[in-house]
């Protein structure tokens, strides 16, 4: 008798150069990106549900292999109950930080993360949801979380908090709250994010407050084409302005053909700056797919530059 694992394999890989004037050795120029994400994806007896997954992380010239996840929980029709570790947090699978396999937030949280080394419990009764944690980690100590979802065919609303004893970048405790909507109907889907991060006073510290908004609307022309409009605001404390970024991209396909053609445009220290962007992909196979890619950037005030590269993704399952 032989037991067949859900082993999968996910590979995505970029390689570019800067084409621009720099002092500094032509190394600065070259970005690389190899990421493996390996395990067994799900396993269930008896109500029980196992997984894990095993990622690299690139330090210098060595490789480490790292836990990324790994999960027991218990399942009911209505129950779930989850012991876990992982990344905790909202906001993932927007274009804007997918299109790319060098962005550093491809398949990542972008509203907030954290390290989540806990138990959660969750409950589900018709189109409502709720869920708690505990958790901790090394770095933010104590975690708890909370989050509400409604759902129905084509429409999701999320509700969510979470309280760190420790911030990411501060010796204080923090707070994130917010919510998620999406909403899908014949050719148009549309998604946005917020949270709120606040810091309350303490003694070395004054009261801060930040705030994150995320917003992208789809609209297809047809099975081969659509339109992505996509925002991304973020204020801190100290800004009086916050931070944009707004990207247009058409994404057209033909056949095995792929092609993303857009611009965006960045505030850069209270400047803009502009990007016209070209990526075609060729898909080998359904889950095998080879890139190439081009930025022309203008920077307020400086040197305009172009980034070239290529790019490879491949899953296994």
């Amino acid at each position: 008798m032989s037991l067949q694992l859900p082993v999968f394999l996910d590979w995505r890989s970029s390689n570019s150069y800067l084409f621009y004037h720099l002092d500094e050795h032509d190394a600065s120029r070259i970005k690389q990106v190899y990421v493996i994400n390996t395990g067994i994806d799900t396993l269930f007896s008896n109500g029980i549900r196992t997984r894990l997954e095993l990622t690299n992380q690139d330090i210098r010239l060595d490789s480490r292999i790292l836990i990324k996840e790994a999960l027991v929980s218990w399942q009911s029709e209505s129950f779930i109950l989850e012991t876990a570790m992982k990344d905790f947090g909202q906001g993932k699978g927007y274009f804007l930080f997918n299109r790319r396999n060098d962005d550093s937030l491809f398949d990542d949280y972008a509203l907030f993360s954290y390290r989540w080394h806990g138990l959660q419990a969750g409950y589900t009764k018709g189109s409502n949801a709720f869920g708690a944690g505990l958790a901790g980690n090394d770095l933010n100590l104590f975690l708890a979380g909370a989050n509400y979802e409604y759902r129905q065919e084509n429409r999701e609303f999320r509700l969510f908090g979470a309280y760190v004893h420790k911030d990411n970048h501060y010796t204080v405790a923090a707070f994130d709250a917010g919510s998620e909507l999406s909403y899908y109907i014949d050719a148009l889907s549309f998604r946005a994010g917020f949270n709120y991060h606040y810091l309350p006073e303490s003694k070395h510290l004054p009261e801060m407050g930040n705030w994150h908004l995320l917003s992208e609307a789809k609209y297809s022309f047809s099975p081969q084409a659509a339109l992505i409009l996509s925002a991304d605001l973020n204020k801190e404390h100290n800004d009086s302005e916050p931070d944009y970024l707004y990207e247009g991209c058409l994404d057209v396909s033909f056949g095995k053909l792929q092609s993303y053609a857009g611009a965006r445009v960045q505030s850069v220290f209270s400047e803009n700056a502009y990007t016209g962007f070209l990526d075609c992909n060729y898909f080998v196979r359904e889950k095998l797919k080879l890139g190439i890619f081009c930025d022309y950037v203008i920077i307020p005030q400086g040197e305009n530059y172009v980034k070239a590269g290529i790019q490879t993704s491949f899953m296994m399952d």
